[in-house]
């Protein structure tokens, strides 16, 4: 606990809550998996909290996306009121993508201004007016972190220092020369100098007055590098610690240093082959807020050491284009899950809060990257690979297992827990390009000459141009993001052409109808499961956002990475040879449910609860944490308090 708080603490005398809540969440942790291990007898801590309590699978939003998900647990509310329906949301002005979460508000002087793009009020902020505090930790959607009465660590969402959702670079001696990634990261090509030398660079910011010199040289089978006043020596297959950089910026007669803390991963010193991870803000001075209080950053990093302060921490894309190894991401995965168990851990142990919300990402990241050895008829299916790795997201379940069991050893009799996880996962077989299908059924005009199938995050984040080739004049419909259908709507779209009323919903009964039938050539099977209109399935000032069909696929289904961002692959249907090989976006919810264990019983944990309707909903959190704690809960909640199913 720091010292500021300790004072106002003592200065407050403040309220407690007849009840405690903490909140403990498992990104992506699936039922069936959980279930699985639960039987064997590898969950005894989960175990014993279902005893006390109960367990229920729990319904997730539609979509089963983790910012769409996390926000309508922050809320109680649905997509059409707090306004996340995506990952990517698309600019009805010029057809573009860009993130959901967050915008950024560019400024004549000084630097841009994040802003958080849910809306609704957070139950946490809500229980802070009602005079209790909470902690809440990395829970997503959380950038920039609000105001309210207690601390708040940033989830999903923070960017890296460059700005984006984090770029790792790999620097390899003898290759291409500098190569952009289709998911964002870079590869730039390494030569000896006369004295020895390699010599490269570390990129900052995309505004920074120059890029950082990096210099390396190999001696007795170690990496030796220097950058500005630091130096570092690596062996091959070992981490850095975390390392300080910076930067300048210059807006107008304004500059800034914003500083960072990095890693490198050295796989070989002959050939030199050195990663570099994304840059983190330095969680000591951040160049934005990372907490609330936005001294408490600092705070945590003095106490726990340099953090990861990025949203997405684990570096998939780079695992997912050989950046980096499986042993190497394992490694790194579980460094962060153990630092952030100890910040947890320490701060139940003030014993302060009424709430504290802690989410952990492992059982999410490690699932998108080795399903593949889960999944014999998965193309991306090694058995070598899967020898090696197949008990990998096991472990990472029985890890997060032994979480719950140190929290579990902190309760008392007037704390209840709750184990939760945003949705569930399953296998990612074959990709969709809806784009393609789009275009060969004439509802998007597009000359194949023109259009492309090489879309990058890059593209995304560094304001790429996109959808060339496209007759916009001559398009009814177009998709962007994971599983929306847009219609190209007159008064809505910059350049639409289909006319609001009758002939919008006529078309959108065309679509459904005809993309409802898509088979699948290689196995005959259908590929998708059930299409929603946005308008029937959302309510809320919101919904005017949200695309206006949202695909739900069946299981071994994804859309494209390259649908995602308006690209025009070949084939409809082709497979995912990715090691991202598992997922839950734009796949019917009803397919991606989450779990919800509790030391407190509800009648949803009843067996009948599920066939009768009563389930949980992970928008029933909010109003439920609520009733424990006897705030009262608004009219605009769209949950439905546990205590009353």
């Amino acid at each position: 606990m720091g010292f500021l708080d300790k004072i106002r603490s003592i200065a407050a005398g403040r309220k407690h809550a007849r009840n405690k809540v903490i909140v403990i969440g498992a990104d992506g942790m699936d039922p069936r998996i959980f279930e699985k291990l639960l039987k064997e007898g590898k969950m005894p801590n989960m175990r014993s909290v279902l005893e006390r309590g109960g367990y229920s699978p729990m319904k997730t939003t539609i979509p089963a996306e983790s910012p769409v998900a996390w926000s309508s647990f922050a809320t109680g509310m649905n997509p059409g009121k707090h306004g996340i329906f995506d990952f990517l949301t698309r600019n009805a002005e010029d057809y573009t993508p860009a993130i959901a979460p967050v915008s950024v508000k560019v400024k004549a002087l000084g630097k841009p201004e994040p802003i958080c793009n849910r809306s609704g009020t957070s139950f946490w902020k809500r229980l802070g007016d009602a005079g209790l505090r909470s902690t809440i930790i990395r829970v997503p959607v959380t950038f920039p972190p609000e105001k309210f009465n207690g601390r708040l660590l940033s989830g999903l969402g923070v960017p890296d220092l460059r700005g984006t959702w984090g770029t790792s670079v790999l620097y390899k001696e003898g290759e291409a020369a500098v190569k952009n990634t289709e998911f964002g990261g870079v590869e730039i090509e390494l030569k000896k100098d006369d004295d020895g030398f390699y010599r490269t660079e570390i990129t900052g910011p995309k505004r920074a007055n120059s890029t950082i010199p990096l210099k390396i040289i190999v001696q007795d089978g170690r990496a030796n590098l220097s950058w500005q006043e630091n130096t570092l020596r690596l062996a091959p297959g070992e981490w850095s610690n975390w390392m300080p950089v910076f930067f300048e910026i210059s807006f107008g007669p304004i500059t800034v240093r914003p500083k960072g803390i990095m890693r490198f991963f050295l796989h070989s010193a002959n050939p030199l082959k050195l990663y570099l991870g994304a840059i983190s803000m330095d969680p000591k001075d951040p160049f934005y807020p990372v907490t609330q209080p936005s001294a408490w950053s600092k705070e945590l990093a003095s106490e726990y050491g340099n953090f990861c302060t990025l949203g997405w921490m684990e570096d998939t894309w780079g695992l997912n284009e050989n950046r980096i190894d499986e042993a190497g991401f394992i490694e790194e995965a579980e460094n962060f899950t153990s630092q952030l168990e100890r910040m947890v851990l320490g701060i139940i142990d003030e014993k302060e809060d009424d709430l504290v919300v802690a989410v952990f990402e492992a059982t999410d990241r490690n699932q998108h990257m080795f399903w593949r050895c889960i999944d014999n008829q998965h193309p991306a299916w090694n058995e070598a690979e899967s020898k090696r790795w197949g008990d990998t997201i096991y472990r990472t379940y029985e890890r997060f297992d032994s979480i719950v069991g140190e929290v579990s050893k902190r309760l008392d009799e007037k704390t209840i827990l709750m184990v939760m996880s945003d949705h569930g996962f399953n296998t990612f077989r074959r990709a969709v390009n809806i784009n393609t299908w789009l275009r060969n059924e004439g509802f998007l005009n597009a000359d194949p000459s023109e259009c492309r199938d090489d879309w990058s995050l890059k593209d995304l984040q560094q304001g790429g141009k996109f959808w060339p080739g496209v007759d916009w004049s001559k398009s009814r419909a177009y998709s962007m993001g994971l599983g929306k259908i847009y219609i190209n709507l007159k008064g809505r779209e910059s350049q639409g052409i289909v006319n609001p009323g009758r002939e919008y919903e006529e078309l959108r009964d065309e679509i459904i109808g005809k993309f409802s039938k898509l088979v699948d050539p290689q196995s005959g099977k259908a590929v998708v499961s059930v299409i929603h209109k946005a308008d029937r399935i959302f309510s809320g000032p919101r919904v005017p956002h949200a695309g206006d069909l949202v695909v739900g696929f069946n299981i071994g289904y994804r859309v494209s990475w390259q649908t995602a961002l308006g690209g025009f692959p070949a084939e409809v249907i082709e497979d995912n040879k990715k090691k991202w090989s598992a997922d839950h976006c734009s796949v019917n919810s009803d397919f991606a449910s989450g779990v919800l264990l509790s030391t407190e019983k509800y009648g949803a944990f009843d067996e009948s609860a599920q066939s009768e309707g009563r389930e949980p909903n992970i928008m029933d959190l909010a109003p439920t944490i609520m009733r424990h704690m006897d705030v009262e809960i608004p009219d605009d909640i769209d949950g439905v308090p546990l205590q009353e199913k």
